[in-house]
Order: structure tokens, then sequence, then C-alpha cells
């Protein structure tokens, strides 16, 4: 078979074909637009939950920026915080209220951030500031007696007998 000579160097040379444009899920529509679904949506509210920052979770779907995340998923960013905080807090409180098995730790956890309870209260005269020693001899309380295990927290060594 004879070869086919090259076409001479004037003659216009094809284009190169173009890949068909594939749209894909959750990435930018004709108009540069995101177009949210609703696997979208079950995953921002999911990832928002786990504590993920929006930067993160923008990423994971496929958005550019996290005000764009913003714009189109403000209900499921603040819905999967609060589902998630809810959790967490049923279960701590569950635990710390066991009546068979108490959790100290998720009790005191409960108490300081619930409760406003603190490991020192500070008074506003610095002159007002007495140890528990000094509160309980000015109180004239004694440590030893019948009710000295309300101040040391120890059971009395000698019951009451009646």
């Amino acid at each position: 078979m004879p070869r086919k000579s090259p076409p001479p160097s004037d003659a216009p040379k094809p284009k190169p074909r173009k890949p068909p444009k594939v749209k894909r899920a959750g990435k930018a529509a004709p108009n540069n637009e995101h177009v949210p679904t609703p696997q979208f949506r079950a995953q921002v509210e999911l990832a928002a939950g786990f504590g993920l920052p929006h930067k993160m979770i923008a990423t994971l779907i496929g958005l550019g920026s996290s005000n764009t995340l913003e714009k189109h998923y403000p209900a499921e960013l603040e819905r999967g915080k609060a589902t998630a905080t809810f959790k967490v807090a049923g279960t701590l409180f569950r635990q710390a209220t066991d009546p068979k098995n108490p959790n100290l730790g998720a009790a005191i956890f409960w108490l300081k951030a619930q409760a406003g309870w603190r490991e020192k209260h500070v008074l506003d005269d610095p002159n007002a500031q007495r140890s528990l020693a000094d509160l309980i001899a000015l109180s004239g309380l004694t440590t030893s007696g019948p009710t000295s295990s309300l101040l040391t927290g120890a059971a009395d060594p000698k019951p009451a007998t009646h």
C-alpha cells in the first residue's frame, strides 16, 4: 500500500478534540453555582457533628471555600453540631446520674459546665479569704465527736448507742 504524503505545511491542521464536559454531582453547575444534594446535606451535617472545621467539610464535598459551604448548608452545619452535643450531653448525664455505678468525673464535669461550680471560690474581699481550718475554728465546731464525720468526711469510729 502506498504511503500517504504529509499534508502541505500551509494546509489547516485539524483541531484537537476536547473531551465532553461531565457534570459531577456537587461541583459547579454551568453558572458556577453549587447544587446541594441530599447526600451532601447528610455528609455536611454528620461532619459538622464530628467537629470538623468548615474548610475541611468544604473540601470533603468538593467545594472551593468554606464561604460556599456556609451559604448552602447553614442549617446542616448548625443542626449537626447541636445533634452531637445533645447526644454527648445525654451520655454524660446518664453516666453522672447512674444509681448503680455513677461516674464521679462525669458528675464533676457536669456541675462545673452546667451548674457553674468551680474548684476555688474567689471572694470580692481579699481579706475575707479563709482556709477551711480557719472557718471551722471560727464556727466553734470541733473535728472530734459525733459530728466530726460531717467535717472530715470520715466515718465516726464510735457509733452512738441509744
